[in-house]
C-alpha cells in the first residue's frame, strides 16, 4: 500500500508541475519564435511528439509482458527474453524510421508542405534532429517499460520532472537566444527528448538486464549435494545461484565420487547460475560415482569460474 501512495503521489505531483511550467514555456517559445516559425516547428518537429505518443503506447505493450514474466516465474531468463524480443522489434522499428522517413520526410519538406522558400534549408534540418531524437525515445522502450513494470514511478516522475525543467529552462533562453531560433529549438528539444532517452537506457539496463559479475541478483543460494542412494525425480530448479558452497565447486545439483546407486530423472533446470574459483557446474556427476541420468533438460544457464566447466 505504501508503494501504491508514493507512486500515486510522485505521477500526480509530475502531471502538476508539468502542466504549471508548461503554460510558461508555451508562451515563451511562440513569443520567441514568432507565429510563422512556431507553426513550421508544429508541423516539421511533431514528429518528436507522435513518436513520444506512439512510444507511451509501446512502452504499456512491453510493460505488459515485463509484467507477465515477473509474476508467472520470476525468472531473470525470461525477463531476458522478452527484453531480447523487444529490443529487436523497436531497434527495427528505429531503423525503418531512419532508412524510410528520412528520404520520405526531406521529400516531404521540400516539395509537398508549404513552406517559405528562405526556411526549407532550416526545416530540413529540423525534421533531421526531429528524427534522431524520436528514434533514441524508440530505443529507449525497452529500457522504459522495466520501470513500469517494476513499479518504479517514483523515477519515472523524477526523471520526467528533469525534462520538464530542461524544457522550460530553453525557453526562457530562447527568449534571450540571438541565432536562429527555430533550429536552436528543434536541437535543444530533440537534446531534451534524446537525453531521457540515454538517462533511462543508462539507468534500467546494467540494473535490471545485465547480470555483473559476482553478483547474485536476489537469486537463492541452494546447492543440493547427492548421498548414497540420492534420487532426483521431476524436479524443477529455476534462478538458482550456487557458488563455493561447503568448500566444493560451485554446483547446482553435485553427484560426488563417494555416491553410489543415485539417480536423476524428469529434472529441469533452467535460468542457474553456478560459479567457482576452481569448477563450475550445472549437474556434476563425479568420474568415480554410480548415478544414472535420464530425461534431464537444461535451458539458459549460466557457468561462471577460473578453472574448468562444464554440464
Amino acid at each position: 500500500m505504501n508503494l501504491i501512495f508514493q507512486n500515486a503521489c510522485a505521477t500526480y505531483a509530475r502531471s502538476v508541475v508539468a502542466l504549471a511550467l508548461g503554460l510558461f514555456s508555451s508562451r515563451w517559445v511562440l513569443q520567441a519564435l514568432g507565429a510563422s516559425d512556431f507553426g513550421l516547428y508544429a508541423v516539421v518537429g511533431a514528429l518528436v511528439g507522435f513518436f513520444s505518443f506512439l512510444g507511451g503506447l509501446l512502452n504499456a505493450s512491453v510493460a505488459r509482458h515485463y509484467a507477465f514474466a515477473l509474476g508467472e516465474t520470476g525468472s531473470e531468463a525470461d525477463q531476458r527474453d522478452w527484453f531480447a524480443a523487444a529490443f529487436r522489434i523497436h531497434l527495427l522499428l528505429a531503423v525503418l524510421a531512419l532508412a524510410v522517413g528520412l528520404p520520405a520526410g526531406e521529400w516531404a519538406v521540400r516539395r509537398v508542405l508549404d513552406i517559405p522558400p528562405a526556411r526549407i534549408g532550416t526545416c530540413v534540418q529540423v525534421f533531421r534532429l526531429s528524427l534522431l531524437a524520436a528514434c533514441a525515445n524508440m530505443l529507449a522502450v525497452p529500457f522504459a517499460a522495466m520501470y513500469t513494470a517494476r513499479q518504479r514511478f517514483v523515477k519515472l516522475a523524477l526523471f520526467g520532472l528533469c525534462q520538464t525543467a530542461v524544457i522550460f529552462s530553453g525557453a526562457w533562453w530562447l527568449l534571450h537566444a540571438d541565432c536562429d531560433r527555430l533550429l536552436a529549438y528543434a536541437g535543444y528539444m530533440s537534446f531534451a527528448f534524446a537525453g531521457l532517452a540515454a538517462v533511462q537506457i543508462v539507468g534500467v539496463g546494467p540494473e535490471t538486464i545485465i547480470t555483473r559479475e559476482g553478483q547474485t541478483n536476489n537469486k537463492k543460494k541452494l546447492f543440493i549435494l547427492a548421498n548414497e542412494g540420492a534420487l532426483v525425480d521431476n524436479l524443477t530448479i529455476k534462478d538458482v545461484y550456487a557458488q563455493d558452497v561447503g568448500g566444493t565447486s560451485g554446483a547446482i545439483i553435485e553427484f560426488p565420487n563417494t555416491t553410489g546407486n543415485g539417480k536423476v530423472s524428469r529434472l529441469v533446470v533452467e535460468g542457474c547460475t553456478a560459479g567457482s574459483a576452481g569448477a563450475g557446474y550445472v549437474c556434476y556427476i563425479g568420474s568415480s560415482a554410480s548415478a544414472t541420468v535420464e530425461d534431464v533438460i537444461f535451458r539458459n544457464n549460466t557457468i561462471r569460474d577460473s578453472g574448468g566447466s562444464g554440464v
